[in-house]
């Protein structure tokens, strides 16, 4: 098992437990504790864990991710509105695509409620937000909450949309590195990511300009594979990276 694979599972296994041991994580990995210990410093260091007294926990335990959503959804809040009135031009009558989450696409969601489109998500604040709409088709897949967030994730949702198909699946990185890498900081949906695009005719890019140039921990993906990338600003170097078949939207 390589160390993504390690540690996509270790933290499936702290959100599930709330609170565990190195000597647990080892156990049910079936892998050493010093490996454990390594892991661990470095989701502790992206702080996707919490260490503390020989414990480790979620650093979406008791919600400290819903703090972390609302203040994200204040940042950069002109450009998301742009992006999603983007989008929303954007998308034809009928088509599907999948919106995995995240502040920019809850922004986005607000600007789509008139379209006649099918949306699928793991996102409840998605769902919710598109609940109202006559004209949209919502599909939630099922799956457990991620505790401390607004996500499904699991087996179930895995499972789920293995025999989908979309026109569209609309992903909004964390960051984008120089190289062109999609930066992720939650690794939680990472097989989901990776199942969705695959499914899908075109990958969109949604992002403000703010997440180019960032670093991050976990990548899906590279600019080279996408179809669409929108934004409200694109520098010139990340636009030599798109594949020639790429479009560039720019929100306005």
């Amino acid at each position: 098992m390589d160390r993504d694979k390690r540690i996509c599972e270790i933290e499936k296994f702290v959100v599930r437990n709330k609170i565990v041991t190195v000597s647990e994580i080892a156990k049910h990995l079936h892998i050493s504790e010093s490996t454990v210990r390594r892991d661990v410093e470095i989701m502790a260091s992206k702080e996707l864990v919490i260490q503390r007294h020989g414990s480790i926990t979620s650093s979406n335990f008791k919600g400290q991710g819903f703090e972390s959503f609302d203040r994200r959804k204040e940042e950069n809040l002109e450009e998301k509105r742009a992006i999603g009135r983007c989008v929303a031009n954007f998308l034809k009558d009928n088509d599907v695509i999948f919106m995995e989450g995240g502040t920019t696409q809850l922004e986005i969601a607000r600007c789509i409620t008139e379209k006649n489109i099918t949306v699928i998500t793991v996102d409840l604040n998605i769902a919710m937000m598109l609940a109202a709409s006559a004209s949209v088709t919502t599909i939630v897949l099922g799956g457990c909450i991620w505790a401390g967030t607004y996500l499904l994730v699991g087996d179930m949702v895995e499972m789920n949309i293995k025999n989908m198909h979309f026109t569209y699946y609309l992903s909004s990185p964390g960051a984008i590195m120089q190289d062109g890498r999609l930066i992720y900081h939650n690794i939680q949906l990472s097989s989901i990511r990776t199942q969705g695009m695959a499914l899908a005719e075109q990958v969109v890019i949604a992002a403000d300009s703010s997440k180019f140039g960032k670093s991050g921990f976990f990548s899906n993906g590279y600019l080279q594979d996408v179809d669409v990338l929108i934004s409200d600003e694109v520098p010139e170097a990340y636009r030599e990276l798109m594949p020639e078949r790429g479009r560039i939207l720019i929100a306005e």
